[in-house]
Protein backbone atom coordinates (compact mmCIF):
# COMPACT_ATOMS: atom_id res chain seq x y z
CA UNK A 1 0.00 0.00 0.00
CA UNK A 2 1.43 3.16 -0.93
CA UNK A 3 1.10 6.17 1.39
CA UNK A 4 0.28 9.53 -0.21
CA UNK A 5 1.37 12.63 1.12
CA UNK A 6 -1.78 14.01 2.75
CA UNK A 7 -1.80 10.29 4.56
CA UNK A 8 1.41 11.25 5.94
CA UNK A 9 0.32 14.16 6.97
CA UNK A 10 -2.79 12.94 8.77
CA UNK A 11 -0.78 10.24 10.52
CA UNK A 12 1.88 12.68 11.82
CA UNK A 13 -0.91 15.37 13.18
CA UNK A 14 -2.74 12.35 14.97
CA UNK A 15 0.71 10.97 16.23
CA UNK A 16 1.34 14.81 17.17
CA UNK A 17 -1.96 15.26 19.45
CA UNK A 18 -2.31 11.86 20.62
CA UNK A 19 1.78 12.22 22.10
CA UNK A 20 0.76 15.59 23.19
CA UNK A 21 -1.81 14.17 25.28
CA UNK A 22 0.14 11.51 26.79
CA UNK A 23 3.01 13.77 27.72
CA UNK A 24 1.59 15.73 30.26
CA UNK A 25 1.34 15.18 34.22
CA UNK A 26 -1.21 12.70 35.41
CA UNK A 27 -4.02 14.00 37.24
CA UNK A 28 -6.86 16.60 36.96
CA UNK A 29 -6.44 19.17 34.08
CA UNK A 30 -7.49 22.80 32.93
CA UNK A 31 -10.50 20.56 30.98
CA UNK A 32 -12.49 19.26 34.12
CA UNK A 33 -15.77 21.79 35.03
CA UNK A 34 -18.32 21.62 37.99
CA UNK A 35 -21.39 21.35 37.66
CA UNK A 36 -24.27 21.75 40.63
CA UNK A 37 -27.56 19.92 41.05
CA UNK A 38 -29.33 17.36 42.96
CA UNK A 39 -27.41 13.74 42.74
CA UNK A 40 -29.24 12.15 44.97
CA UNK A 41 -32.96 13.90 45.57
CA UNK A 42 -32.43 15.43 48.78
CA UNK A 43 -33.22 18.61 47.56
CA UNK A 44 -29.51 19.46 48.47
CA UNK A 45 -26.75 20.83 45.82
CA UNK A 46 -24.08 18.60 45.04
CA UNK A 47 -21.06 18.96 42.33
CA UNK A 48 -20.54 16.77 39.44
CA UNK A 49 -16.92 17.08 38.60
CA UNK A 50 -15.99 15.98 34.96
CA UNK A 51 -13.03 16.29 32.77
CA UNK A 52 -13.82 16.36 28.78
CA UNK A 53 -10.89 14.24 27.04
CA UNK A 54 -11.72 15.59 23.65
CA UNK A 55 -9.61 16.73 20.83
CA UNK A 56 -10.52 17.32 16.88
CA UNK A 57 -7.86 16.57 14.37
CA UNK A 58 -8.50 18.59 11.62
CA UNK A 59 -6.62 18.21 8.16
CA UNK A 60 -7.70 19.88 5.28
CA UNK A 61 -11.59 19.15 4.99
CA UNK A 62 -11.41 16.00 7.43
CA UNK A 63 -12.17 16.63 10.78
CA UNK A 64 -12.09 13.35 13.20
CA UNK A 65 -13.29 13.98 16.76
CA UNK A 66 -11.13 11.78 19.38
CA UNK A 67 -12.24 11.39 22.61
CA UNK A 68 -9.56 9.80 25.51
CA UNK A 69 -10.72 9.08 29.01
CA UNK A 70 -9.19 11.96 31.60
CA UNK A 71 -6.80 11.02 34.02
CA UNK A 72 -9.28 10.93 36.77
CA UNK A 73 -12.99 9.34 36.41
CA UNK A 74 -15.81 11.66 36.42
CA UNK A 75 -17.40 11.87 39.89
CA UNK A 76 -20.03 13.48 42.24
CA UNK A 77 -19.21 15.83 45.21
CA UNK A 78 -22.42 14.35 47.25
CA UNK A 79 -23.24 16.38 50.40
CA UNK A 80 -24.08 15.71 53.59
CA UNK A 81 -26.42 18.26 54.39
CA UNK A 82 -25.95 18.02 58.10
CA UNK A 83 -22.13 18.90 58.00
CA UNK A 84 -21.40 20.47 54.72
CA UNK A 85 -18.90 18.02 53.96
CA UNK A 86 -18.70 16.34 50.09
CA UNK A 87 -17.82 12.67 49.76
CA UNK A 88 -16.78 11.92 46.27
CA UNK A 89 -19.01 8.88 44.61
CA UNK A 90 -18.92 7.41 40.57
CA UNK A 91 -21.69 8.42 38.57
CA UNK A 92 -24.39 6.16 37.73
CA UNK A 93 -25.76 5.79 34.43
CA UNK A 94 -28.62 7.03 35.52
CA UNK A 95 -27.86 10.34 36.45
CA UNK A 96 -28.97 13.03 33.42
CA UNK A 97 -26.39 15.82 32.68
CA UNK A 98 -29.22 18.09 31.44
CA UNK A 99 -30.32 18.28 35.24
CA UNK A 100 -27.04 19.90 36.39
CA UNK A 101 -25.97 23.64 35.45
CA UNK A 102 -22.72 25.12 35.27
CA UNK A 103 -21.55 25.78 38.44
CA UNK A 104 -19.85 29.06 39.88
CA UNK A 105 -17.04 27.21 42.06
CA UNK A 106 -13.73 27.52 40.99
CA UNK A 107 -11.67 24.40 40.30
CA UNK A 108 -7.46 25.13 40.66
CA UNK A 109 -5.48 22.50 39.60
CA UNK A 110 -2.74 22.42 41.55
CA UNK A 111 -0.19 19.15 43.00
CA UNK A 112 -1.46 19.69 46.40
CA UNK A 113 0.40 16.83 48.08
CA UNK A 114 3.69 16.65 45.91
CA UNK A 115 2.92 13.44 44.90
CA UNK A 116 3.72 14.43 41.03
CA UNK A 117 0.04 14.06 40.37
CA UNK A 118 -2.21 17.00 39.72
CA UNK A 119 -5.20 17.57 42.86
CA UNK A 120 -7.57 20.44 42.48
CA UNK A 121 -9.32 22.65 44.28
CA UNK A 122 -12.38 23.71 44.71
CA UNK A 123 -13.05 27.46 45.10
CA UNK A 124 -16.18 29.63 46.66
CA UNK A 125 -18.02 26.51 47.63
CA UNK A 126 -19.66 28.16 49.88
CA UNK A 127 -21.47 31.07 47.59
CA UNK A 128 -23.48 27.66 46.04
CA UNK A 129 -23.44 25.92 49.52
CA UNK A 130 -23.68 28.39 53.00
CA UNK A 131 -21.84 26.86 55.54
CA UNK A 132 -20.10 24.65 52.79
CA UNK A 133 -15.98 25.22 53.08
CA UNK A 134 -13.93 25.35 50.10
CA UNK A 135 -12.64 21.58 49.38
CA UNK A 136 -9.37 19.61 48.47
CA UNK A 137 -9.91 16.89 46.04
CA UNK A 138 -6.53 14.55 45.97
CA UNK A 139 -6.21 12.36 42.44
CA UNK A 140 -4.88 8.54 42.53
CA UNK A 141 -1.72 8.12 41.55
CA UNK A 142 -3.71 5.10 39.68
CA UNK A 143 -5.02 6.60 36.68
CA UNK A 144 -8.79 6.17 35.86
CA UNK A 145 -10.15 6.33 39.62
CA UNK A 146 -12.45 7.59 41.71
CA UNK A 147 -10.31 10.63 43.80
CA UNK A 148 -8.90 9.35 47.05
CA UNK A 149 -9.65 11.94 49.45
CA UNK A 150 -12.12 14.64 49.56
CA UNK A 151 -10.65 16.99 52.90
CA UNK A 152 -12.42 20.65 53.55
CA UNK A 153 -10.44 23.76 53.35
CA UNK A 154 -11.28 25.90 55.95
CA UNK A 155 -12.07 29.26 54.37
CA UNK A 156 -10.31 31.36 57.24
CA UNK A 157 -7.20 30.52 59.41
CA UNK A 158 -5.54 32.36 62.31
CA UNK A 159 -1.90 33.42 61.87
CA UNK A 160 -1.45 33.58 65.59
CA UNK A 161 1.74 31.50 65.04
CA UNK A 162 2.94 34.38 63.16
CA UNK A 163 2.12 37.07 65.22
CA UNK A 164 5.49 36.93 66.93
CA UNK A 165 7.35 37.70 63.34
CA UNK A 166 5.57 40.84 63.19
CA UNK A 167 2.57 39.62 61.03
CA UNK A 168 -0.45 40.96 62.76
CA UNK A 169 -3.24 38.34 64.16
CA UNK A 170 -5.91 38.70 61.11
CA UNK A 171 -7.98 35.86 59.09
CA UNK A 172 -7.39 35.73 55.43
CA UNK A 173 -8.99 33.86 53.06
CA UNK A 174 -7.70 31.46 50.89
CA UNK A 175 -6.14 32.57 48.10
CA UNK A 176 -4.36 31.05 44.67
Amino acid sequence: MKVTNTQEGFLAALILACSSMLAHADGFDKTYQALEGDFNGDGHTDFHIQGDGGIVLIFGEISIPITLPTDVQEFVLLQDPNTQTFTSIPVSGSMNPNDWNPSTVELIVRDINFDGVRDLLVRNVEEVVPGADDQIIIADSDLRNLPVQVTALELAWSWDALTTSGVKKHSKRWTE
